[in-house]
């Protein structure tokens, strides 16, 4: 009987064969766009048919002997919470990227910037009054983090920076800009910032409240999924780390401008496919 190099590998490691040098790190890549979906599947090797799992389907494949659990959540901070915990709970996994796209809430920010994400909050959590709705003081979280959980997640997104930076902001010679809307190639380069996210159920397409959130959570961005994840990544203590591309500006031209941006060669290559599958390459053991 043969057996592939990732099996072959585990079943070293279930006798206890394995050099304890060799470490793995099961990675469950959260996608928002039918494109990040298309674009990972040409990337890593996927086995076998994909699984359905809380009425989401999960493809499992493997790139350089790291399993990884690909997933679609779907809009909303629920679908995104049921998906993330089924995964979760099913499957061992030790970190989590989510990769997708966020309104810009920041004027001198630009739509197909890139976002690491330092903090999400809640922008719906909080008291309806007859006066109007107060935010929670604090809704970034209510979970007890375990012991070392956030030095994890700051280590998966610096290194998540590191690599945007280097793929982006220091790019190799000759290597050409990604298309633009129009499909020519776009002279604005992508800049990568790092900021606060501000998650809920609705997409924004308000400059009153885009001015809202900016002013009340110091927010940088808006999208509709992040809450949920990193919630139950944080009752899990599965470290992850949150990758956004700026699709639009959350004002009253916020629905045609992320129509234009999927069909946008940016929507098309993402460019945070090749973070996350470097991300992956870093806890891949080295080849003998």
């Amino acid at each position: 009987m043969t057996f592939s190099r990732p099996r072959l590998i585990r079943a070293l490691a279930c006798t206890g064969f394995l050099a304890s040098s060799l470490s793995f790190a099961d990675t469950a890549i959260l996608v928002a766009l039918p494109a990040e979906q298309s674009a990972l599947s040409r990337e890593v090797r996927i086995v076998g048919q994909s699984v359905e799992l809380a009425q989401h389907r999960v493809s499992i494949g493997y790139h350089k002997g790291e399993k990884l659990y690909i997933v679609r959540t779907g809009a909303g901070n629920l679908n995104s919470a049921m998906v993330t915990q089924a995964l979760l709970t099913r499957y061992k996994v030790d970190q989590v990227i989510s990769i997708g796209v966020a309104g810009n809430l920041k004027d001198e920010w630009h739509v197909g910037d890139l976002l690491i994400v330092t903090n999400v909050v809640n922008h719906q959590e909080g008291t309806e009054t007859a006066g109007g709705f107060e935010a929670k003081e604090n809704s970034e979280s209510r979970i007890r983090e375990p012991e070392g959980y956030r030095t994890k997640c700051e280590a998966l997104r610096s290194n998540a920076v590191e690599i945007a930076r280097t793929l982006l902001e220091r790019p190799q010679a000759g290597t050409p800009a990604p298309p633009g809307n129009d499909g020519k190639r776009d002279a604005r380069p992508t800049n990568v910032h790092v900021g606060r996210l501000v998650s809920g159920e609705s997409f924004i397409a308000s400059t009153a409240k885009r001015k809202w959130l900016r002013e009340t959570f110091h927010a940088d961005a808006v999208d509709m999924v992040s809450a949920g994840i990193t919630r139950v990544c944080e009752a899990n203590g599965v470290p992850c780390v949150i990758i956004r591309i700026l699709s639009d500006n959350a004002d009253e031209s916020a629905s045609a401008a992320f129509t234009r941006f999927v069909q946008s060669g940016k929507a098309k290559d993402p460019i945070t496919v090749p973070i996350a599958i470097r991300l992956v390459e870093q806890v891949a053991p080295a080849h003998p």
